[in-house]
């Protein structure tokens, strides 16, 4: 069931394993528990910052400047 696990987070899950996989959600609580707990550690995750995103954000912001700072204002 572990494969099916990564495939699910990996967004590489066939559909006949996905019924297989919540099938066996159903079934198995350890299993479910699992993959909550992996769930919940992704949304975690992507909560964080993240490095390029700083980056990015500060090159638009000074994009933004700049052009504020050439545009014409008096029209």
């Amino acid at each position: 069931m572990n494969a099916y696990l990564n495939k699910y987070f990996n967004d590489e899950l066939a559909m006949e394993e996905a019924d297989i996989f919540f099938s066996s959600l159903v079934r198995d609580q350890a299993l479910k528990e699992e993959f909550v707990e992996c769930h919940n550690l992704l949304g975690i995750v992507d909560l964080l910052p993240q490095k390029k995103d700083t980056e990015e954000a500060q090159e638009s912001l000074f994009s933004f400047i700049e052009y504020m700072e050439n545009k014409d204002c008096s029209k």
